[in-house]
């Protein structure tokens, strides 16, 4: 009998220990960079939060923010030393995004159903330094910063024109060029997808059943193009 309650002891430590250190996999703690896994968090929209067990995990920096990435599908977030997400979605795959974001602007996205019913994605901008926001997500679509102003636009697409996705450009709607506070510079309609590439309509190429890119030919105005 004596044998039998500590075999389940033993069972009771090996389980407790298996758990704890799948916790520390899934979620480890924000200094060490891994990624941390959906299951970290709890709420859906902007009320998702780090479960409360997991928050000790996070190690806030000077600004009391900490950043992370979610896997499947892959986000980075900003959390606060609560656990609650301040900055979904920040884009940081681009030359000018966050870190090394021109201005200290960021730029990030949300989710949320529009008028039709149907989820979309608006975009704004956020201070790297503090995770503040700066210019709230009201637009379709958002480029970086580049020195003083950045592009943006309503009613628009993106393309990307490589299927790499380094080089992308802003289709239909209205577009804009606004300053670090968002002070409208410049306002102008943008060329419609049949005109989009330097006036010359480009072909949809299909990369996968989820992504696809732009590819303009050689235009007319074109300095490069190679005459016969």
């Amino acid at each position: 009998m004596m044998k039998s309650a500590a075999a389940a002891i033993v069972f009771a430590l090996v389980a407790l220990i298996s758990l704890s250190c799948t916790s520390a996999e899934l979620c480890p703690s924000t200094d060490s960079k891994h990624e941390w896994s959906s299951e970290c968090f709890a709420g859906s929209g902007a009320a998702r939060h780090v479960k409360p067990k997991y928050v000790k995990n996070i190690v806030p920096n000077k600004a009391g923010f900490a950043t992370l990435i979610i896997g499947n599908p892959r986000e980075l977030v900003a959390v606060d030393g609560s656990g609650a997400i301040k900055i979904p979605n920040i884009f940081y795959t681009g030359d000018f995004d966050f870190s090394d974001a021109k201005q200290g602007l960021g730029r990030f996205q949300i989710a949320e159903v529009n008028l039709a019913g149907k989820e979309a994605s608006k975009c704004g901008y956020f201070d790297v330094r503090n995770f503040k926001i700066v210019i709230p997500a009201i637009y379709d679509q958002c480029l970086a910063f580049t020195d003083s102003s950045a592009t943006v636009c309503t009613n628009c697409e993106k393309y990307c024109t490589e299927p790499e996705c380094q080089n992308s450009i802003l289709v239909g709607g209205q577009g804009f060029k606004i300053s670090n506070t968002n002070r409208v510079i410049h306002r102008f309609d943008q060329r419609p997808l049949d005109k989009a590439c330097g006036g010359q309509p480009g072909k949809i190429m299909r990369i996968t059943e989820l992504s696809s890119y732009l590819q303009c030919g050689v235009t007319p105005d074109n300095p490069f193009k190679i005459k016969p």
